[in-house]
């Protein structure tokens, strides 16, 4: 995704130029994702699931972000382009089922933002099933597929500097959906970071 236009001033000699933020300040602006993984345990289906809220573990490939209800910190935005949600599990129903029935809900400052169907944002538009067999023993991988850029774009959301935000997965209550094997749901917010140059 390319990143919207800045002012620029012209530096020694106008041989380069760094972006200015609206506070006239030089800034790097960097592409970059922000994630959350949460797993839905064997049996019913939470009817809320919430990303982005508690402090993000170590293993950067299961969270990525800067704090507890907080993209970024430290004089930084983040401005949020596209969402990808890819959801994998040994069960094919678990997977199509978060994908058709599940809703994605964003908040900032406590304030809803955002509210899409998984089936929109999820990562290539169907169920993808994959397998293998060694000896007498044969495995199953499902996933949502690979993204499409065409599917998760959404119109621009900038989150300034400690703002409080969170996402969640809401599933259904008026007929709950009981999970088969546990399935690892990862919500992926796609965009651009601004932050003070060194």
């Amino acid at each position: 995704m390319s990143n919207p236009v800045f002012n620029t001033q012209a530096r020694a000699g106008g041989a380069s130029r760094m972006p200015l933020s609206g506070r006239n300040a030089l800034v790097q602006i960097i592409n970059d994702t922000k994630w959350s993984t949460k797993t839905l345990a064997i049996g019913v289906a939470p009817a809320t699931t919430d990303y982005f809220t508690s402090s993000p573990v170590a293993d950067q490939t299961i969270d990525n972000y800067d704090n507890a209800n907080q993209l970024v910190t430290s004089g930084k935005t983040f401005t949020i382009q596209g969402i990808a949600v890819n959801v994998i599990s040994s069960s094919i129903a678990d997977v199509d089922s978060v994908v058709q029935k599940g809703v994605i809900v964003l908040t900032a400052q406590n304030k809803e933002i955002g509210r899409y169907r998984v089936r929109h944002l999820n990562a290539a538009g169907g169920t993808f099933v994959a397998g293998a067999q060694v000896a007498a023993a044969s495995t199953i991988g499902v996933v949502n597929g690979t993204p499409q850029s065409e599917i998760w774009r959404i119109s621009p959301i900038t989150l300034q500097t400690n703002q409080s935000f969170k996402l969640a997965l809401l599933m259904p209550t008026t007929a709950p959906y009981t999970i088969i094997a546990a399935t690892s749901v990862e919500v992926a917010l796609y965009g651009f970071e601004e932050r003070p140059a060194a």
